[in-house]
């Protein structure tokens, strides 16, 4: 009987044995999937913290731009409010209170007056230019070439008559607006609606690198006059505030105040013209 439980029990320890192999290799390999598990959901947790710390980055910068604009297009509203609270504004006026603006507002490449003259009163617009401080001033276009001409004959101009500041914004001074397409089109939008509009992106005229700006243009009508109907608008049209912006300019001075992460250093930042050709 002793024999015999002792056989049973000799025999018996190879078993244990492998079950107790089986075990450990059980446990390793859960501890191997957990470890796995675990990792996958550090990784997932990480990859939403970074999506999210993104789309932060996307949603402050986008807010950012959409601020500095917004400023600067208060600027434009304030200029035009300077015409509907003067029966005239001289050249001198137009660059004193301009000039008050424009150094905390570095996102504004130029401020313009563009005035609506008629054929018959271009000769008198050029001579009263000539004779306040620009001898050579002309209303003038660009041809095919991109050369600069007098403007062709036409029933009425839109030319860049004050403009602050004026170094570095020489070439655009004299400028037809009314000879372009593009600018054309958003004048008589301006004009038909009574509202702030934009051009399309487009190559500046005073542009010396490569890059694109756009136009916004502010109508501005005959103090006393009405503009309830279009042909009203139309008919007392006096002329447009224009502000002249450089797209890169204005992201870069958006964005010059905040303070970079490495995300954010990390991060590309583009500007898309819906507008433009595909």
């Amino acid at each position: 009987m002793s024999d015999r439980n002792t056989t049973r029990l000799t025999h018996s320890h190879p078993v244990s044995g492998r079950w107790r192999y089986a075990f450990v290799i059980a446990v390793a390999c859960v501890g191997i999937v957990m470890s796995v598990v675990a990792f996958r959901v550090v990784q997932a947790w990480d990859l939403q913290q970074v999506e999210a710390s993104f789309e932060q980055i996307a949603i402050d910068t986008i807010a950012d731009v959409k601020s500095s604009i917004e400023s600067d297009l208060d600027v434009l509203l304030a200029v035009r409010s300077l015409y509907a609270a003067s029966d005239s504004v001289d050249r001198d006026g137009f660059g004193t209170f301009v000039n008050s603006f424009l150094p905390s507002h570095p996102g504004i490449q130029a401020l313009e007056w563009i005035p609506r003259v008629s054929d018959s009163e271009r000769a008198a617009y050029e001579e009263t230019a000539r004779e306040e401080a620009f001898p050579e001033f002309q209303i003038f276009e660009r041809n095919a070439e991109g050369v600069s001409v007098p403007a062709t004959l036409r029933q009425e101009y839109f030319p860049v008559y004050y403009l602050e500041p004026y170094e570095g914004n020489e070439a655009a001074l004299g400028f037809d607006l009314a000879s372009n397409p593009v600018r054309m089109e958003a004048l008589n939008e301006a004009r038909d609606t009574g509202q702030m509009v934009a051009t399309a992106r487009i190559t500046l005229v005073q542009e010396t690198k490569n890059q694109f700006g756009f136009l916004v243009f502010a109508p501005v009508y005959r103090n006393g006059s009405a503009t309830e109907t279009l042909a009203d608008r139309r008919e007392n049209l006096a002329g447009f505030v224009l502000g002249v912006f450089r797209a890169g300019v204005i992201v870069e001075q958006a964005l010059s105040h905040i303070h970079h992460t490495n995300s954010e250093a990390n991060s590309d930042i583009f500007l898309y013209d819906r507008s433009a050709p595909t």
